[in-house]
């Protein structure tokens, strides 16, 4: 016999229990659109039931680094992935990890500028401007995005060396 579950009693319970990192482990297909005539009172959403699918294989994805690239991509919505990724904050933090990650490996920072005190930030701002660039996510919104999605966005930047956790 087939479970489906709504997703408004079933996924938050997920999340909750396992916190909303374990998301990429599941897959949500739609089953069924549930019309806004089948309650009383109608409410004001749409409804809809899913499947919850375990993902086979698990995407081979650190948790923390998740975490930090969804922390990023969702801290604003509405506005563009090169937005929230702009700033002299976020191009600290990730260049503080991109230096880590470079010293672990015994390699030098690319570029050099990187590595530098005072032009280090601006660099990594360009650094990060220019990855979302040529993987097509600067224009791209973070309520837009699908697991897939945030998984290829996260490996554009593991391919440069940038890590989130």
């Amino acid at each position: 016999m087939q479970s489906f579950y709504r997703v408004g009693d079933v996924i938050d319970a997920v999340c909750f229990i396992f916190g909303y990192t374990s998301t990429p482990n599941f897959h949500f297909p739609p089953v069924t659109q549930i019309s806004k005539n089948s309650f009383r009172p109608p409410p004001k959403v749409d409804s809809a039931v899913v499947r919850i699918e375990p993902r086979h294989p698990v995407p081979p994805v650190s948790f923390a680094e998740w975490d930090g690239i969804l922390r990023l991509v969702f801290a604003r919505k509405n506005k563009t992935i090169a937005a929230n990724f702009s700033g002299k904050a976020v191009a600290s933090l990730l260049r503080k990890h991109y230096l880590e990650s470079c010293a672990a490996r015994g390699v030098q920072p690319d570029p050099p500028a990187i590595s530098s005190p005072v032009d280090g930030v601006d660099a990594m701002e360009q650094k990060v401007l220019t990855i979302l660039r040529s993987s097509g996510f600067d224009k791209k919104r973070g309520r837009v995005l699908d697991e897939d999605d945030l998984l290829r966005l996260l490996l554009a930047f593991k391919k440069e060396d940038i890590r989130f956790g």
